[in-house]
C-alpha cells in the first residue's frame, strides 16, 4: 500500500471485505506505509443480553462479558498489574512489540452545539449517541473524548529506561481492548498532514493539543507485545474453531484448541474424527446493486473437510483477524446470521471482541450441518441471489485425504502451526484463495492445485510446509 495515505477519515456506503458486506467502513492511517480499514458493526435494535447495572443504571462490569457495549474510563489499573499485562521484555519495534491501534481524541465539549444546530466537533452524527450524549460504543475510529482518555491513564515506571503511559480500561466499548500503550499523539489543523504533539519518548506527561485551527486529534496505542501473535496471552495464535453443531455449541481459538481436544479425548476414550475428503468451493459475495468491476472479478474460497463420523462438516478459511468477532458474529454459515443471538455472538469471548484489522490473518473453523458437500452446496443455493449472499458457487476441486496423520488433532496442529507462520494478508499473495491451495494440497498430496482466479496465480507460491512445522519456533517471521 502506498506510503501516501490518506490522513483523513472516510466512509463508504456500501463495501464488501472478507464475506460480510459493510455499510460503513473507515479508513485510517497506521503508519508512514500501511492502512487497514475498520469497519462499523451493526448496532443491534434490540439486545436480548443485559449487563448487571448499578442503581444509577451503570454498568457494574464494563468489558467483562463479550456481550457488553459499556465503555470504562477514569478507573485505571495500578503499574504493577499494568507491568504483567504489557510484558514489555522483548521490546520490539512497531507491530512485532503488539498490534498498533490509533484512537479518535474528542474535546470535552465536542457536542456542546449539537442540541442548537446538530453539529459536532471533529465527529459526524452518525457516530453520536443523540438520546444518551455520548459517542456511539463499537466504532471503527475508536472515538473517546479527551477527559475519558487522560484520566484513564496511568504512568509505569521502569528502572532505567523513560516513563511510558498506558490507558485501562474499556476503550469505546471494544472488550478487546483494556491496555494499551500510549505511543503519541498527533494532530491536523488547516492543512491535511499530521503533526506531532507529544511522544512518550519525550518522558513529560501527555496533553492535549490546543488551537482553534486543529481539526483532528488521534492518539498512537500499542496493545501488550503478545497481542502480535494472538488475542491472548495463554492461547495464542490467531485462530479459532467454532463447534456449532455440538449440543452445547462453543467457540475455542489460539493454541487451547489442540490442548482442550487432546484433553477432552483423554477423558472420554473416545478414538478422534478423521479427515477423509476435502473440497474446495469458491463463490462471489452479493452485495446487491452495488457490484461494480471488482465485485465481478471477487471470489472467496474455501476448504469443507468432510469427517469419517458423517455427522457434519467443517469448513476452513482464512480471512482478516476479528472480522466476524468484531460483526456480531454474522458469519455466512449460520442460517441465523443476523440475529444479534445468532449461535457464534453468544459465545465469542471477550477477548476478540476489537475492530477489524484488514493487513492481518486469522484462520477460521466452522462445523456445519451438512454431512456431504451435495447438502452444504445445496445450503448456499438458498442463500444465492442478487440480495441475498452468495453468488456464482462452484465446487472447484475435491479429493480422497491421502494424509497418513489426519485426525482432528493433528489438523488442528497443522492449521495452528499455519496461522502462526501466516502472518500477513493480502488481496494478492495472502488471502482466502491462496491459504485454500495450501491446505487442499497438503492433505489430498497434490502439488499442481492453484488459486481459483488467475490474478492470484500470478504471485503464487505454495506454502504447504507451513503445515508442518511448530510456528511458534519461527517467532521473527
Amino acid at each position: 500500500m502506498s506510503s501516501q495515505a490518506t490522513p483523513k477519515f472516510r466512509r463508504s456506503s456500501s463495501r464488501m471485505y472478507d464475506g460480510m458486506l459493510v455499510e460503513e467502513a473507515i479508513e485510517i492511517q497506521v503508519d508512514s506505509s500501511e492502512a487497514w480499514v475498520l469497519p462499523e458493526p451493526d448496532e443491534p435494535k434490540s439486545t436480548p443480553f443485559s449487563c448487571e447495572l448499578d442503581a444509577d443504571g451503570k454498568c457494574l462490569s464494563p468489558g467483562r462479558m463479550s456481550h457488553c457495549r459499556h465503555s470504562l474510563y477514569g478507573k485505571p489499573i495500578e503499574q504493577s498489574k499494568i507491568k504483567k499485562i504489557m510484558d514489555w521484555e522483548g521490546n520490539k519495534e512497531g507491530e512485532d512489540g503488539g498490534l498498533i491501534w490509533r484512537a479518535l481524541l474528542l474535546p470535552a465539549d465536542f457536542d456542546k452545539s449539537f442540541a442548537k444546530n446538530g453539529k459536532l466537533t471533529m465527529l459526524t452524527s452518525n457516530h453520536y449517541d443523540a438520546k444518551n450524549h455520548c459517542v456511539k460504543p463499537r466504532r471503527g475510529m475508536m472515538a473517546v473524548t479527551e477527559s475519558d482518555f487522560f484520566s484513564s491513564l496511568t504512568i509505569v515506571n521502569i528502572r532505567g529506561k523513560t516513563p511510558r503511559w498506558v490507558f485501562s480500561g474499556v476503550l469505546n466499548g471494544w472488550p478487546g481492548l483494556t491496555c494499551l500503550e500510549l505511543l503519541k499523539i498527533e494532530f491536523q489543523g488547516a492543512l491535511p498532514t499530521w503533526r506531532e504533539h507529544w511522544n512518550t519518548n519525550e518522558g513529560v506527561k501527555p496533553t492535549y493539543p490546543k488551537g482553534h485551527l486543529i481539526t483532528e486529534v488521534r492518539a498512537k496505542l500499542r496493545a501488550p507485545s503478545w497481542s502480535a501473535y494472538g488475542w491472548s496471552k495463554e492461547s495464542t495464535g490467531y485462530y479459532l474453531w467454532y463447534e456449532g453443531q455440538a449440543t452445547v455449541p462453543r467457540l475455542l481459538f489460539g493454541t487451547n484448541i489442540l490442548k482442550t481436544y487432546e484433553k477432552e479425548r483423554l477423558v472420554s476414550g473416545d478414538p478422534s474424527p478423521r479427515c477423509v475428503k476435502i473440497h474446495n468451493i469458491a463463490h462471489r459475495y452479493s452485495v446487491g446493486d452495488h457490484e461494480g468491476v471488482k465485485g465481478r472479478n471477487s471470489y472467496h474460497s474455501f476448504s469443507l473437510m468432510e469427517w469419517d463420523h458423517g455427522k457434519y462438516m467443517t469448513v476452513v478459511e482464512l480471512g482478516i483477524v476479528n472480522g466476524l468477532s468484531g460483526y456480531n458474529g454474522k458469519s455466512n454459515w449460520l442460517e441465523d446470521k443476523n440475529d444479534v443471538t445468532n449461535g457464534l455472538n453468544t459465545c465469542i469471548p471477550s477477548e476478540l471482541i476489537a475492530p477489524w484489522r484488514s493487513s492481518l490473518p486469522e484462520l477460521r473453523c466452522t462445523d456445519v450441518a451438512a454431512k456431504s458437500v451435495d447438502e452444504h452446496l445445496a445450503y448456499m443455493k438458498r442463500h444465492t441471489g442478487k440480495h441475498q449472499r452468495f453468488l456464482d458457487v462452484q465446487l472447484i476441486f475435491s479429493h480422497t485425504v491421502r494424509l497418513s496423520f489426519n485426525s482432528q488433532e493433528h489438523i488442528t496442529q497443522y492449521l495452528q502451526n499455519y496461522a502462526q507462520r501466516e502472518r500477513t494478508y493480502s488481496e494478492i499473495q495472502s488471502n482466502c484463495q491462496t491459504f485454500t491451495s495450501d491446505f487442499s494440497a497438503f492433505l489430498a498430496g497434490k502439488k499442481d492445485i492453484q488459486p481459483y482466479h488467475p490474478v492470484n496465480r500470478i504471485a503464487y507460491r505454495n506454502k504447504a510446509y507451513y503445515f508442518l512445522y511448530d510456528g511458534s519456533m519461527y517467532p521473527d517471521v
